[in-house]
């Protein structure tokens, strides 16, 4: 089974313009709703190739567009496994409760 998390990408018309074409067909595939695309319970590793496709575009877009241009978001299954990248359209919280 392995590892799940949810993820989340938020990209303006601009980073969409921007999308590789073989990440064009993940976006499309999947849905997306108002340039929001979302996965549930997805592995989210960088050793597989279309998810290293992804960490690069991110990078590329983090590098030549403004924070409001895009944002991701990953929750995994651990609490305090939250990666948040710009905080622009996402934000995500560890939370737990002692007993």
């Amino acid at each position: 089974m392995g590892y799940r998390s949810s993820v989340a990408v938020y990209l303006s018309d601009k980073a969409l313009f921007m999308l590789p074409e073989d990440l064009q067909k993940d976006w499309e595939e999947y849905g997306y709703e108002e340039n929001i695309w979302t996965l549930d319970n997805v592995k989210w590793y960088d050793s597989y190739p279309i998810v290293h496709k992804w960490e690069i575009f991110l990078e590329k877009v983090s590098t030549e567009l403004s924070a409001e241009e895009w944002d991701f978001v990953r929750v995994g299954e651990d609490v305090g496994d939250v990666d948040s990248r710009t905080y622009s359209k996402f934000s995500a919280y560890s939370t737990y409760e002692i007993m």
